[in-house]
């Protein structure tokens, strides 16, 4: 086991697994959200009739560019917060409140 992980104690080191894991949901859902919204964009301009071009396809990446470093910023943030958190000698209730910095961070991303 790599020497980071000998000095955490057991619960922070659970705690930073659940953390893991929630950013992996929150990436998840975003990555989904995006395939679904360009899928319904291509499906309803092929019913339209609207020819499909290079400069849609553009938009469609500078969108996900955008929810994607929403999400990644957020992410950054949480991390901030747990360094200061762990730091401090102060106890706290682990991930629920990270959970309410990155919800907002990933219903924005996908509007």
């Amino acid at each position: 086991m790599p020497m980071f992980f000998t000095i955490l104690s057991p619960a922070t080191l659970k705690t930073l697994i659940w953390l893991v894991v929630m950013i992996l949901v929150d990436y998840a859902a975003v990555i989904t959200a995006i395939m679904i919204d360009f899928r319904s964009g291509v499906l309803r301009a092929r019913r339209r009739g609207i020819p499909r071009t290079s400069k849609g396809y553009r938009r469609s990446v500078d969108k996900a560019a955008r929810y994607l470093v929403t999400l990644l910023a957020s992410s950054a943030i949480d991390a901030c917060l747990w360094l200061r958190l762990c730091s401090s000698a102060q106890p706290w209730d682990g991930p629920s409140r990270f959970f309410l910095f990155s919800l907002p961070f990933a219903q924005l991303s996908c509007h």
